[in-house]
């Protein structure tokens, strides 16, 4: 009887490991494929109040006035000269990248969200990173964040600590930017989805969305957010942040 038993154990044990294993490879990221990428370009402009100093200082420009994101063309991103300092009129010009990828892994979905910056704004707090999509697909797993940057002194780093949220139709995180002067900065956020259901999907969309802090903020306050398949909701501090359009990927056929 207890030679019958161990055998039950063992078993049990080898069986637990293949189906671990092969989850795994289901959802290893070196086995999706691109189906769908949107790329978007922004230029934003950023007033500030210099608070009566007239050395420039970037810890001086804590009160954003206003902000504005207008959408550009590919081209007009790329050859867009960002070397100069920020003007004497306290005007901050920043350019960025967002893009919205679906990728397909057997019978499972990975969304993604990039947001890539050309230069580098000054005011760096809590930002918001968020992926929407539509109520007949739900999250299979934890979503997973990096921000990869360099250093002008030549070190790169990457970041991996964040405060994720799943809703209904969407996931987000909030993460602190880094300091210091910076050759590079970029943000990844990714999320594998499963269907809801047996019935046959024909079109999906992954609606990628950033929210770019022009204000100091907590943690606990820039986690006020929701996100849905239009993109990143904020539920009272609209204030501290800047606005773009989404990136919206689309993918159709049968699931």
């Amino acid at each position: 009887m207890q030679r019958k038993l161990l055998i039950l154990l063992v078993f049990s044990v080898f069986l637990f490991i293949f189906v671990k294993t092969l989850h795994a490879e289901e959802i290893d990221d070196d086995n999706f494929v691109l189906v769908s990428q949107v790329d978007k370009y922004y230029k934003t402009v950023t007033y500030y109040d210099r608070e009566n100093t007239k050395t420039y200082n970037f810890n001086y420009y804590n009160k954003a006035q206003s902000s504005k994101t207008y959408e550009i063309t590919k081209e007009e991103y790329e050859n867009q000269n960002v070397l100069e300092p920020m003007t004497t009129t306290s005007i901050e010009t920043t350019y960025k990248k967002l893009t919205s990828r679906i990728l397909q892994n057997s019978n499972l979905f990975k969304y993604e969200a990039i947001l890539n910056w050309k230069n580098f704004p000054k005011k760096r707090s809590y930002d918001i990173i968020g992926i929407g999509f539509n109520n007949n697909v739900a999250v299979l797993s934890s979503p997973a964040y990096y921000t990869e940057y360099c250093l002008t002194n030549g070190i790169c780093q990457k970041m991996t600590s964040h405060s994720p949220k799943t809703f209904s139709n969407g996931v987000g995180t909030t993460f602190l930017l880094p300091t210091g002067d910076l050759t590079s900065l970029s943000t990844t956020f990714s999320v594998i989805i499963t269907k809801n259901d047996s019935n046959t999907i024909t079109n999906q969309i992954a609606t990628a969305d950033y929210s770019h802090a022009t204000k100091s903020i907590s943690l606990n306050n820039a986690k006020n957010y929701d996100v849905t398949s239009n993109g990143i909701v904020l539920n009272g501090i609209a204030s501290y942040y800047d606005e773009i359009q989404p990136a919206i990927a689309r993918w159709y056929g049968n699931w």
